[in-house]
């Protein structure tokens, strides 16, 4: 019970640190990366928006609209911790912890859905955006959108006119939101009179699109750009629905270190005395004691409820993961896995068969994929490269990697062609599904694209202007292996920021 309570108490963890806002800025470094000079594509641009909890809103569209991410507020916050006193004076601990439990209920239960897989409550859902942004001069100021460093380099490059952002409940099953998407192309193409769009997708819009091109086909896509996507899975949701969860003091510090480097000697200090340790077994005898209450109160009728989540698990985990987290309850919920099963089914296990056919039919594909950041350090391969979010592995579809702080073996630095190595003996990408055309941004933040007009950007948009398939030889300051710094400047040499291992200071 223990695992698998934290299972789903850490789907709730890695919700809430996909939503963390993150705010684009006008690129104060200078860019060393000269763009190649390419015309600007006439296909209109749709941004295809990944998961974002401070998106969502309550009475969409209307004058009574307002933000619906948290119910917290510092009022019912504080009376929840004057009642603890008493709680623990009548009831002991037991009480106190259903104190806690109420109001932790109680901030997330209206993002929760129905045993259908249906928002629970019908008036929450995320903020649409339909049509060109030429309609949404306010848009660049919705401090929500992760994206918005790539959404104003857009309008810059392609104009407002020919540049949508596609806005989603990203907690719904993807063949309703595919659907959605695909009424969006067929906008665009209306308004904008041309034959294709060109798509990027970002994050959790990776299934989206993914889900797009398998019951809509590729004909009125002209090219697809993969941004830290999950169009292959994610390994933080795999691992916590099967229940695969390990809390490392070593990876807490790393992570911690990334998030506030000021306070970096601080983790280490607390990392060698063995404070992290002792921190991380607390959380597990409180899992032991009271973990069915957690389960059942909060876990299963807010997080466990979402088709998303499931839609992201390996398809080989899938079936794993379902009797983990619910036993012998998933009969309670046929509608949900109706859902779930569907797209895990006929989209997660094709997805290179639908990738390649798309690809086939002339569609230009390519993967951004970043590492060398921690990931949240709460389950079994959080240890391994990704972007803080999601992992390397994964969206680039299957690139052998290392951990983070650490180098590949010499066994598989030895895989397949040593020209898919980076010169940091981290990535081997030889075994990813599309090698030619993936590239690795070194110290890339999740979902690249925070900076207005970066190096990243213009490499992005020469992407996809690129009137054929361009692979990672194609152009010279543009390998395979790069290097970003703060400002999302590019470099061919790799260097930067190395996490390392156990605690050890940050070089």
């Amino acid at each position: 019970m223990k695992n698998r309570v934290f299972a789903l108490l850490l789907s709730f963890i890695l919700l809430f640190t996909c939503a963390l806002p993150a705010f684009a800025s006008k690129n104060t470094g200078v860019n060393q990366v000269e763009a190649p000079d390419l015309p600007v594509s006439d296909c209109p641009l749709i941004i295809v928006r990944g998961m974002q909890l401070n998106g969502m809103v309550r009475y969409a569209g209307t004058e009574r609209e307002e933000k619906a991410s948290i119910n917290f507020n510092l009022p019912d916050l504080l009376k929840a911790l004057g009642r603890l006193p008493a709680a623990f004076v009548t009831g002991g601990k037991d009480k106190a912890v259903d104190v806690l439990l109420d109001y932790a209920y109680g901030l997330f239960a209206h993002l929760g859905c129905d045993e259908n897989g249906d928002p629970a409550d019908p008036d929450v859902t995320m903020r649409v955006f339909e049509g060109s942004a030429a309609n949404y001069p306010d848009l660049p100021g919705e401090p929500s959108v992760r994206q918005l460093g790539l959404f104003k380099s857009a309008l810059n490059r392609y104009g407002a006119e020919n540049v949508y952002f596609f806005s989603y409940d990203w907690r719904l099953d993807t063949f309703g939101n595919a659907s959605l998407l695909a009424k969006e192309i067929d906008r665009a193409l209306e308004e904008t009179g041309e034959d294709q769009v060109n798509l990027i997708c970002c994050s959790m819009g990776g299934i989206v699109t993914l889900t797009y091109l398998t019951y809509y086909g590729s004909d009125k896509i002209r090219s697809l750009l993969s941004d830290s996507a999950t169009m292959n899975g994610a390994e933080c949701a795999t691992d916590v629905l099967c229940g695969d969860i390990l809390f490392d003091a070593a990876a807490v510090d790393r992570y911690l270190t990334r998030m506030v480097p000021a306070l970096s000697p601080l983790f280490h200090g607390l990392y060698r005395t063995g404070a992290l340790g002792r921190l991380c077994k607390a959380l597990n005898r409180f899992a032991d004691d009271y973990g069915e209450e957690v389960y059942s109160r909060i876990l299963i009728p807010v997080f466990g409820t979402m088709p998303a989540f499931w839609e992201l698990c390996y398809p080989e985990k899938y079936e794993e993961a379902k009797r983990f987290a619910y036993g012998e309850d998933a009969g309670k919920w046929p509608a949900l896995f109706e859902k779930t099963d569907k797209i895990q089914r006929e989209v997660c296990a094709k997805k290179l068969e639908t990738l390649n056919a798309a690809m086939e039919n002339g569609m230009i594909f390519n993967v951004i994929a970043n590492y060398n950041t921690p990931n949240v350090p709460v389950y079994l391969n959080a240890g391994l490269q990704g972007d803080g979010i999601l992992e390397t592995r994964a969206m680039s579809f299957g690139a052998t990697v290392s951990e983070v702080g650490k180098t590949l073996s010499e066994q598989e630095l030895s895989v397949g062609d040593a020209r898919y190595v980076s010169a940091d003996r981290c990535i081997n990408a030889s075994t990813a599904a599309f090698p030619d055309q993936t590239w690795f941004i070194k110290d890339g933040e999740h979902i690249c694209g925070l900076v207005v007009d970066s190096d990243i950007m213009r490499f992005f948009f020469t992407l996809l202007d690129s009137p054929v398939q361009p692979t990672v030889d194609t152009w010279a300051q543009y390998p395979q292996f790069m290097q970003a710094d703060r400002y999302e400047g590019l470099s061919s040499a790799l260097s930067g920021k190395t996490f390392a291992a156990k605690g050890e200071p940050v070089c």
